[in-house]
């Protein structure tokens, strides 16, 4: 009698994911130098670094047998996709995925749950995310990040040409420069917003929060925009100008520092 309630208490962990295997990861595709690589997942992490192989470099683990890695396209355009068991989305274990890819690939990344890292890349990227944090280092010519309840950090964009950081519930600290023509945007609902920009920096800035104070170490001193809230807003020009930069923070902070 013990024996059979033992054989169907382990059957019943199993049929839980209780003793799922965990798969590792180990997948190579020939790349061109500007391939768009797509990747999509619900929880886990996302680790990318370029090099310089005209290949996809693959690895990692799922946590569970039951997720399934589908790779398809070729070397123009790749996607990497790790789907679940149909209507199945809970206690199934995570996906960790670590991509080493071109470094001028051309990268959009869509998780719920699931922090992102992108280095060494030098073209166009897309990352976004629900819950995640994102941690982008280096320069790509542009980057458009977006997150829920994640931090937005960007560091060494000394050559990115436009940027767009949006997040809902969390901060944003972009350590960057501003090229010449581009557009950069800076927004958060509750969360603060730090840029560390170099002493040299040339662009036009439209800065405000609603219930926030503006700290910074360029320009003029921040002006109440309301007699009734906290709210701010600054305007100036440094340099030649050129580039365009908007940064607005509901109800966190601002501050611009020279780095």
């Amino acid at each position: 009698m013990k024996r059979a309630l033992t054989v169907v208490f382990l059957s019943a962990l199993v049929a839980a994911g209780v003793f799922a295997a965990e798969v590792p990861i180990n997948e190579h595709r020939p790349l061109n130098p500007d391939a768009l690589v797509e990747v999509e997942m619900i929880s886990g992490t996302v680790r990318i670094t370029g090099w310089e192989k005209q290949e996809l470099e693959l690895t990692g683990t799922l946590e569970d047998d039951r997720l399934k890695l589908e790779i398809t396209g070729g070397k123009d355009r790749l996607k990497i996709e790790v789907r679940y068991p149909e209507g199945k989305h809970h206690n199934l274990g995570s996906s960790n995925l670590v991509l080493q890819v071109p470094r001028g690939s051309r990268m959009s990344v869509d998780t719920v749950s699931a922090p992102i890292s992108a280095s060494g890349l030098k073209a166009r990227i897309e990352l976004n995310s629900v819950s995640g944090d994102l941690d982008v280092k280096g320069s790509p010519s542009e980057a458009k990040l977006n997150t829920v309840s994640g931090e937005i950090k960007l560091e060494d964009g000394a050559s990115v040409e436009n940027a767009e950081l949006n997040t809902v519930s969390g901060s944003i600290d972009a350590h960057l420069d501003f090229r010449s023509g581009g557009s950069f945007e800076f927004e958060t609902v509750s969360g603060n917003i730090i840029l560390r920009l170099p002493a040299k920096v040339s662009a036009e800035f439209e800065v405000s929060t609603f219930s926030g104070s503006i700290t910074s170490d360029f320009g003029d001193k921040p002006v109440k925009s309301s007699s009734f809230l906290s709210a701010e807003e600054l305007e100036f020009t440094v340099g030649s100008g050129g580039a365009r930069v908007k940064v607005n923070a509901f109800s966190g902070n601002v501050k611009i520092l020279k780095d």
